[in-house]
């Protein structure tokens, strides 16, 4: 497991079982009426917390950069001129390197 799906399964799936089992919810008794229905809500708020939604864009950015730190680097992107080259912000892959302003960046991974 990576290190968001143990975050996932630590906290959205742990506790909903441990409530389900207090509850004596009746698919815990039977696995097969077990589905992913009974975690929906709960792995809605997570996915759309702050921290998830930071690291998804993080891991995204490793895609288009080359920083020792993305956590920075992403920081660094959130407060420059959106039509400033990404390249003077960031260190691009080569490939990539003075095609993309910080918006297009940012667009792309998603923030």
């Amino acid at each position: 497991m990576n290190e968001e799906q143990l975050r996932f399964f630590n906290e959205v799936i742990r506790p909903r079982l441990i409530q389900m089992a207090i509850d004596g919810d009746s698919a815990l008794s039977d696995l097969n009426e077990l589905s992913s229905a009974h975690f929906e809500e709960a792995a809605k708020e997570f996915n759309n917390s702050e921290e998830s939604y930071r690291a998804k864009c993080i891991n995204n950015l490793s895609h288009y950069v080359y920083e020792d730190d993305l956590s920075e680097a992403f920081d660094r992107l959130l407060v420059a001129d959106e039509y400033a080259d990404a390249d003077d912000i960031v260190l691009m892959w080569e490939p990539l390197s003075r095609k993309y302003n910080v918006g297009d960046l940012l667009g792309m991974i998603g923030a």
